[in-house]
């Protein structure tokens, strides 16, 4: 039989702090931290295929629609990237349906000094298809380190509502125009094992 819990205010039982109040209107004020253990969230680093070292090893193609295959999955609650097969270190699946944060970074470095400044963009994609991009102009720094020196961030974010088995890729390319020369840094691992340059990040928001 189905029944209703009706309360204004929730103390723990030890101490009778207050962790969460609850107004007329319904509105939850929380007093303590909440913590979601179980809360969908991943984050890959680096480019497939690269060892580490002082970096990658591959140039955004022209006209690039494939997702982006990242070296590592550093941490992936909720199972929701897989680490084997085509699409491993490459997509994400949401286990629930809700709105999910994404956030991506590729560090371009060893930037030709007669690179033009010409579109490098990112894409989202969900299902496969185009949500949202980002562009950035890339072009060489002349700081009199001489050629190969200079080093761009390429950052896009948003948030998505997906629903549950939806999945999320992200693609990196350049404009057919342009003639640059660098490449997607990976740069290995931190101390804790996970990667330290190029990633993508999400997690659930509600």
């Amino acid at each position: 039989m189905a029944s209703i819990l009706k309360v204004n205010t929730i103390q723990d039982a030890t101490n009778s702090n207050t962790a969460m109040t609850i107004d007329s209107s319904g509105n939850i004020t929380h007093t303590g931290n909440v913590i979601k253990t179980g809360n969908p969230c991943f984050r890959m680093t680096g480019v497939a295929g690269y060892n580490g070292g002082a970096g990658g090893a591959y140039t955004p193609p022209i006209g690039n629609s494939n997702p982006h295959n990242f070296a590592r999955t550093d941490f992936d609650v909720g199972n929701c990237i897989a680490t084997s097969g085509t699409t491993a270190h490459t997509r994400f699946v949401a286990p629930v349906a809700g709105k999910y944060f994404f956030h991506s970074m590729f560090q371009l470095g060893g930037i030709a000094n007669d690179t033009e400044a010409r579109y490098v963009t990112t894409y989202y994609k969900v299902n496969g298809n185009l949500y949202s991009y980002g562009m950035s102009a890339v072009r060489d720094q002349d700081d009199g380190w001489g050629s190969g020196n200079a080093y761009a961030q390429v950052v896009h974010q948003d948030i998505i509502d997906m629903a549950k088995d939806e999945y999320f890729e992200v693609a990196i390319g350049r404009s057919s125009s342009s003639d640059l020369s660098a490449n997607i840094y990976d740069d290995g691992t931190n101390n804790k094992g996970d990667g330290k340059n190029s990633r993508l990040i999400g997690y659930l928001v509600g």
